[in-house]
């Protein structure tokens, strides 16, 4: 393959068509990029990096660049080899019968064979790098269909992680609502109830959202306690404010614990509460793998265009080579 054919730039590109298009290329084969292919694929990525860093080193200096046209044409030769020219004078009289019998030169025959060798063997070069960047192609979509059929699995798993967890840490703030009417039912004070109640609370909802994040967060990503502190804060402020509406509208309907329902219902309350700080709190988990899966797509894609676009300018040029030599 040509320094220009690497570029996907023609022969007659300006330096900065051929700029750009280096420029272009290396971002997309640029190994951060590459860190969620096998080691495999990176190996031939990271070659094709080479490649076009080493065509960059020569393309892009005009005295290199003139150096590699002139022995690139000087190797394949002329497409259509002139005739010999006659020598100088006039030439000798023959007759019908030496005209018709005579052919062309020797070194004409010997010019156009050495021309049909030289593009049977460029077509060999060509085949071997075409079914080379086929293979690398090949495995670059298997791995890309694997994986986005692993985040797929990742985000439905997180999706339900979610709700599993928020739901049974909700079956625990139950108990939490029956330590707070525990603590209201103890003959204290009521300052120190309502604070010692607010900081049960905000505990167990502090261990709820690490549980919660834990549960569904996304593959090679870490929880951390002061994030998720601060997630937990803000979860709370809203938490709180449905937690007490609730507990008021509860209040002027049953007036108190007067019966099973009313119990039942102020149970539904702690568990809505609950669902609206998880959701506020840690509801960004599950959108946090989509994310990641995105980004993934946004990868790998032009690297596999670039590709496809390699291979579409090889074999484009082999069949121009193929059609020269019948």
């Amino acid at each position: 393959m040509s320094y220009y054919d690497l570029l996907g730039v023609p022969p007659e590109a300006s330096a900065e068509q051929i700029r750009a298009a280096y420029r272009t290329l290396v971002q997309l084969f640029h190994p951060d990029r590459l860190s969620h292919l096998k080691p495999e694929s990176r190996a031939f990525a990271e070659e094709r990096l080479k490649a076009l860093n080493q065509a960059y080193e020569v393309l892009g200096d005009p005295a290199r660049r003139a150096m590699y046209d002139l022995a690139n044409t000087s190797r394949r030769g002329p497409s259509n080899p002139p005739r010999p020219r006659s020598p100088a004078g006039p030439a000798p009289p023959r007759s019908s019968m030496q005209s018709a019998t005579v052919g062309p030169s020797p070194d004409f025959g010997a010019t156009r064979r050495k021309a049909v060798l030289d593009r049977r063997r460029r077509v060999a070069q060509l085949e071997a790098e075409i079914a080379e960047l086929s293979r690398g192609v090949s495995q670059m979509e298997t791995e890309r269909d694997r994986a986005r059929r692993q985040w797929r699995r990742h985000e439905a798993r997180a999706h339900w992680a979610f709700w599993l967890t928020t739901l049974l840490t909700g079956v625990g703030a139950w108990g939490v609502m029956l330590i707070g009417i525990g603590l209201f039912a103890e003959p204290l004070n009521m300052a120190a109830q309502r604070v010692d109640f607010v900081l049960v609370v905000a505990l167990y909802e502090y261990a709820a959202a690490l549980t919660i994040a834990l549960a569904c967060r996304a593959p090679g990503t870490r929880v951390g306690f002061a994030s998720t502190l601060l997630v937990t804060g803000r979860g709370l402020l809203f938490g709180w404010a449905v937690g007490l509406a609730g507990w008021a509208l509860w209040l002027g309907a049953f007036g108190g614990f007067s019966s099973l329902a009313s119990l039942l219902v102020l149970a539904l309350v702690v568990l809505l509460a609950h669902g609206v700080f998880a959701w506020l709190a840690v509801g960004h988990m599950p959108r946090v793998v989509r994310e990641q899966q995105r980004q993934f797509d946004h990868a790998s894609s032009p690297v596999l265009q670039a590709y496809q676009h390699q291979l579409t300018q090889l074999r484009a040029q082999k069949a121009v080579i193929e059609s020269e030599t019948t």
